[in-house]
């Protein structure tokens, strides 16, 4: 493939949905495209704002909150294995609504306590609620306001 038409094909893929720069090149790269020819094409790219690694991240953050449930552990880890830079990620992670966030745990927790059919205070089902909101990237101090409040 052709810069040109690396370039064009990329263009085409940033149109229709947020990406980051890191995943740009890893495409140009699968394409075969040169190290310095990937360098102009993301450099151009950035400045027809096609890519643009803030808004990424910021619509990353919101999709992992709002439709997967995710924790700001696990959303951090994606995001610092796609090369975002950390303050952004900080920047993002800042952003999120915290009476959203709480309450998504505090569901989460309580569809897995029905799944478990368990007693709340039964040791073992708590054990389980615990590695289920941490395994989900929820930090420890949320996991265990989430549990007090499903008692």
């Amino acid at each position: 493939m052709t810069p040109e038409k690396a370039l064009l094909k990329l263009a085409d893929l940033c149109s229709t949905g947020e990406h980051c720069k890191w995943e740009m090149y890893e495409k140009l790269r699968k394409w075969g495209i040169q190290r310095s020819d990937a360098d102009k094409i993301i450099a151009k790219l950035s400045e027809g704002k096609f890519i643009d690694d803030r808004r990424f991240t910021r619509a990353f953050v919101h999709d992992r909150i709002t439709f997967r449930k995710q924790g700001r552990r696990m959303i951090m880890r994606d995001l610092i294995l796609k090369r975002i830079d950390k303050d952004i990620i900080t920047d993002a992670l800042a952003d999120i609504d915290r009476d959203q966030y709480a309450d998504n745990l505090t569901t989460l927790m309580a569809r897995k306590l029905l799944s478990l059919g368990g007693d709340i205070n039964d040791n073992d089902i708590r054990n389980r609620l615990v590695r289920f909101a941490a395994g989900r990237g929820y930090e420890p101090s949320l996991i265990f306001n989430a549990l007090e409040s499903l008692k």
